[in-house]
């Protein structure tokens, strides 16, 4: 995939943030992944250049919608996929989604993943293969 990214996967299950970063990694894009929301935080503290947050919507401590929240007062304009095993309306308040917002139902599959980080940050790539 012809559009490098730099990610970062926050999933307060490790398997699923660790498969979720793979997944991500294998099309060439820089996961970085985080199992609690406040260590995704000091992370994005630090850091500048992130091109999309992918949260678990339910998480201990602080759940994904607090989460982009927080991330948006450094980086109002970064795009969040949202993946929950509830659906969108179970989520969250509804999860009204705002522009460069996708919601992802878990489980999903590569091609699910792939096709909402494509149409959030490189909508003319191809994701052949996924």
């Amino acid at each position: 995939m012809p559009c490098p990214l730099s990610v970062l996967v926050v999933d307060d299950e490790p398997m699923l943030a660790e498969l979720t970063s793979e997944i991500l990694a294998d099309f060439g894009f820089n996961a970085i992944t985080r199992t609690c929301p406040l260590a995704a935080l000091d992370w994005l503290a630090l850091r500048h250049g992130l091109d999309l947050l992918i949260t678990d919507v339910q998480m201990p401590r602080m759940d994904g919608l607090e989460l982009a929240r927080r991330a948006h007062i450094a980086k109002p304009d970064l795009p969040v996929i949202y993946v929950s095993g509830y659906s969108a309306q179970l989520a969250g308040t509804s999860l009204a989604l705002p522009r460069q917002t996708l919601y992802v139902g878990k489980p999903f599959t590569r091609r699910d993943l792939l096709t909402a980080v494509a149409a959030l940050c490189c909508p003319n790539t191809p994701i052949d293969g996924a």
